[in-house]
């Protein structure tokens, strides 16, 4: 009985290897069959759209278009399939065998390969002729993909949809994982003013504190358009300095859209941060309707304390040179400051006016006497204009 007992745990130790072996194989076989077109798998055709060769990539993207009967089902299959605990340990047993010399037989593929396929799986189903709701719901999984490429193929391909896309891409924007949230926040962008209706959500991004941001956190609003100034502008009340840094930074891309806002930029050119009052600033000359009294409202920061926010006035007050006398005992000053960019656009701006009032004649005539020698350049050539 005993030795009976053994013989069967032997044989179980011999066939069950051998057993496993022959399932994993016949799995693998199993999931590597698929239809074909024109003499070629489709996973063949899909991977073409990923040739090197522009003109390959666009007469198979025409092909595979051609042919929606075929690459629907089978682009909506690849791509709705999820990946579960079994199916990943079994890939990786795959990615194991496809390099062995029994894998090479009997034409093993790498799984790699398949997350290329998926990738441009959805990528062609953003031209391929099958019902919406399967469509987006296809692209939904693979916007939340662990692999960026097909997170990215799935949000374009989304976003060529329109508005119908935002019902996927809007609560995406606030998923935890920092892949999905810029895959989403790139469909929004690529939306443009379609995306209007999920303003409220992209700033609500924005002054999230707990999440990281990307750049285009920060573009996608002028991409919207106009809209986007009265969604923001009304958030610049908030007391929080990061939540309004992020808020006019954003903010300063809308062009006169802005300009009912002003008194914030006006306030905030007294804050107490550096970096809002550097914004501000911007914010202020971006709004439109830039004249003399406007400029004026900056010229008390050409003394700032802080590096950033004098570099950034004289930037903004080098596009409106003429509104500048009256600060030119200021911007001689600067002549000398110990950043180079800021005694630099000082310096051509000094160069550029033409003094008419005699206090500002009287400020270069006293600069000519300075021991600075670039500082004497610069004022015997704002004289010269006289």
């Amino acid at each position: 009985m005993i030795m009976n007992r053994k013989r069967r745990w032997l044989l179980v130790s011999l066939y069950l290897p051998l057993v496993l072996l022959v399932g994993l194989i016949g799995w693998v076989l199993f999931q590597q069959q698929e239809p074909s077109l024109g003499g070629e798998p489709l996973s063949h055709h899909l991977l073409k759209l990923q040739d090197g060769h522009s003109d390959i990539r666009a007469s198979s993207l025409e092909y595979v278009k051609a042919h929606s009967a075929e690459f629907g089902p089978y682009c909506l299959r690849i791509l709705s399939r999820r990946s579960n605990v079994i199916q990943t340990w079994l890939e990786s047993l795959q990615g194991a065998l496809a390099p062995t010399r029994i894998g090479r037989k009997l034409g093993v593929k790498n799984p790699r390969i398949n997350l290329r396929i998926r990738a441009m799986s959805a990528l062609a189903l953003g031209v391929l002729d099958v019902p919406l709701e399967k469509k987006i719901q296809a692209l939904k999984v693979g916007l939340y993909d662990n692999d960026r490429q097909t997170r990215m193929e799935s949000v374009k391909s989304l976003a060529a949809l329109g508005a119908h896309s935002l019902q996927i891409l809007e609560p995406a924007l606030m998923d935890k994982r920092g892949g999905v949230r810029n895959a989403s926040l790139y469909g929004v962008y690529l939306l443009g003013p379609e995306a209007s209706p999920a303003l409220e959500s992209l700033k609500n991004l924005l002054i999230n504190e707990d999440l990281s941001l990307d750049p285009l956190s920060f573009e996608v609003f002028q991409r919207v358009g106009p809209e986007a100034a009265e969604v923001l502008g009304n958030a610049l009340n908030t007391t929080n300095v990061v939540k309004r840094f992020r808020l006019l930074k954003a903010i300063v891309s809308l062009g006169n859209s802005i300009y009912p806002y002003r008194d914030h930029f006006i306030a905030g050119l007294k804050h107490p941060s550096s970096k809002i009052r550097s914004e501000s600033a911007r914010a202020l000359m971006a709004g439109g309707q830039v004249h003399a009294g406007v400029a004026a409202l900056l010229f008390p920061l050409l003394k700032d304390e802080e590096a950033e926010v004098r570099l950034s006035v004289v930037q903004l007050l080098n596009q409106r040179v003429p509104f500048t006398e009256p600060a030119i005992r200021d911007l001689l000053l600067l002549l000398e400051d110990d950043e180079k960019e800021i005694r630099r656009i000082a310096g051509f701006m000094i160069e550029r006016l033409t003094p008419k009032a005699p206090a500002s004649k009287e400020a270069l005539r006293e600069a000519l006497k300075s021991e600075n020698v670039f500082v004497r350049e610069v004022a015997a050539k704002a004289l010269a204009n006289e």
